[in-house]
C-alpha cells in the first residue's frame, strides 16, 4: 500500500505541477527515469520471484539489482549534473549579472560577467545571450558611456548571437536579436549594416510571415538612406497584416521622407475606416502624433490635424495631445476651436492651468 501511495502521489504532482509550469528537459528526465523504474518493476513479477526463491537464485538477483542500481546512480548523476546543477549555477550567474546592472557599476565589470555566465554552455544559453543583446542595445543608446566601452560590450554580445546562430541556424529569436544590435550599432562599425541585413534576411526565410521583422528590415534600409526600400519592406508588413494600423502609421511615416504624400494620404482614410466604432484597432498614439509633427515640421497644419485627432481618440487622457490640438486650430484660424482644445487640455491635466489661461487670453484679445 505504502509503495502504491507514493507512486500515485508522484504521478498526482506531475500532473498538478503540469498545470502551472510547462515542461524543461529537467522534468523530462525526472519524468521519463520514474517511468523506466515502473516498467520494470512490474517486470519483475510476482512469478520471476517466487521462482528466484525456488532456486536459490535470489542473492545473485540482489547483486544484479545492485548493480544496475549503481549504474543508474553513476548515470543519473551525470544527468544531474548537466540537466540541472549547471543550469542553475548559470541561472543563479545571470540573477548576479542583473544585480550588477542594478547597482551600476562599470560596463567592464558586467561584461565580465556576462563571459562568466556563458561559460556554462547549457541550454539555458539562449537566456543568458537574449538579455546580453537587450543589455547591449540599452548600452549603445547611453549618452554616460564612452565609444570604447561601447563597442567592447557590442562585440562580445554580438559574438555570443553570432556563435548562438552557428549551433543554432535556424533559431529564428537568434536572428533577430542579432539584427536589432547590428541596426542599433551601426554608428559604432559601418559593416554592421550588411552583417544586420544578412540576419534579418534569415529570419525572414525561416519566418516569411513574420509582419516584426520587415519592420526590422525597414530600419536597417532607413540608417543606409535607402527610403524607397525602407517603403518597400513596410509595405510587405501592411499586406502581411492589413489591420496592424500601426504598421500602416509607420508606412505613412516613411512615405513622407521619400515625398510620396498620397501613400501617407491613403494610409489616413484607411486608419479611419479602421478605427471606427465597428472596429476596435488601436494604434500606438505615438506613432501617430510622429505622422502629425512631421506635417507641422512642413507647415502643413491642416494635414497634421487629422493624425492628432486619430492620436487622442487613441489615448483619451493625453493632455499634451489637446494641448497640440488647440494649437493646430489657432494656426488654421478657428479661434473657438483652439480654447476649446485648451481646456480640455487643462481638465485633464490641471497643471497645465497657466499655461492654458495665458494662451486663451492672448488668442481672445
Amino acid at each position: 500500500f505504502m509503495e502504491s501511495s507514493i507512486i500515485g502521489f508522484l504521478l498526482l504532482a506531475y500532473f498538478i505541477q503540469n498545470l502551472f509550469v510547462f515542461d524543461s528537459i529537467n522534468t523530462y528526465v525526472l519524468f521519463f527515469t520514474f517511468l523506466a523504474y515502473l516498467h520494470a518493476h512490474a517486470e519483475f513479477t510476482r512469478d520471476e520471484k517466487e521462482n528466484a526463491r525456488v532456486n536459490g537464485s535470489s542473492s545473485a538477483l540482489v547483486v544484479r539489482a545492485a548493480g544496475v542500481g549503481a549504474l543508474a546512480l553513476v548515470v543519473m548523476s551525470g544527468v544531474a549534473y548537466v540537466a540541472n546543477i549547471r543550469p542553475i549555477r548559470e541561472s543563479q550567474s545571470l540573477i548576479d549579472v542583473l544585480r550588477l546592472l542594478s547597482a551600476q557599476v562599470a560596463p567592464s565589470e558586467v561584461l565580465a560577467q556576462f563571459d562568466k555566465t556563458l561559460a556554462y554552455r547549457t541550454f539555458g544559453d539562449g537566456e543568458v545571450i537574449e538579455q546580453f543583446s537587450r543589455l547591449a542595445t540599452d548600452l549603445v543608446r547611453r549618452t554616460d558611456v564612452g565609444t570604447e566601452q561601447k563597442s567592447a560590450f557590442v562585440t562580445a554580445a554580438l559574438s555570443a548571437l553570432e556563435d548562438q546562430a552557428k549551433r543554432n541556424p535556424r533559431d529564428l529569436k537568434v536572428r533577430l536579436a542579432s539584427g536589432a544590435l547590428y541596426n542599433v550599432a551601426s554608428p559604432l562599425d559601418p559593416t554592421y549594416l550588411d552583417k544586420g541585413k544578412e540576419h534579418i534576411e534569415k529570419a525572414i526565410e525561416i519566418s516569411p510571415g513574420r509582419q516584426s521583422t520587415y519592420f526590422l528590415l525597414a530600419d536597417n534600409l532607413l540608417i543606409r538612406n535607402d527610403g524607397a526600400g525602407a517603403l518597400q519592406a513596410l509595405g510587405t508588413a501592411v499586406d502581411l497584416e492589413p489591420s496592424n494600423v500601426l504598421a500602416q502609421t509607420n508606412l505613412a511615416y516613411i512615405a513622407l521622407n521619400v515625398g510620396q504624400g498620397q501613400i501617407a494620404d491613403a494610409v489616413l482614410e484607411n486608419l479611419k475606416e479602421h478605427m471606427s466604432p465597428d472596429n476596435h484597432a488601436t494604434p500606438d498614439a505615438a506613432a501617430l502624433v510622429r505622422v502629425g509633427d512631421f506635417y507641422i515640421s512642413q507647415q502643413r497644419f491642416d494635414k497634421a490635424l487629422p493624425w492628432y485627432e486619430l492620436a487622442v481618440r487613441v489615448d483619451v487622457g493625453k493632455a499634451q495631445y489637446r494641448a497640440n490640438i488647440a494649437g493646430l486650430y489657432l494656426n488654421l484660424g478657428n479661434i473657438l476651436r483652439a480654447i476649446e482644445e485648451a481646456n480640455a487640455a487643462k481638465a485633464l491635466d490641471p497643471s497645465l492651468a497657466p499655461q492654458v489661461d495665458e494662451f486663451i487670453k492672448k488668442i481672445s484679445s
